[in-house]
């Protein structure tokens, strides 16, 4: 997320939306592979990793 803010930083186009949008976003795709890791970690939840993507892409899919 430091990245999105140097890089933002000078950006003659900036807009506080999409800015706060950008930070949302990368802090949404890292929870997601924290989670990820979790599940497949987790020895009550066990997923085998095409487990794992079939899941995620079926909740992708629908949600579109």
């Amino acid at each position: 997320m430091g990245g999105v803010v140097i890089g933002s930083g000078g950006e003659p186009a900036f807009h506080m939306l999409g800015f706060c949008l950008c930070l949302l976003a990368t802090a949404g795709r890292a929870a997601k592979s924290v989670v990820q890791a979790i599940l497949m970690a987790d020895p009550a939840e066990k997923m085998d990793p095409m487990s794992l993507v079939f899941w995620v892409s079926c909740e992708l899919s629908t949600s579109t």
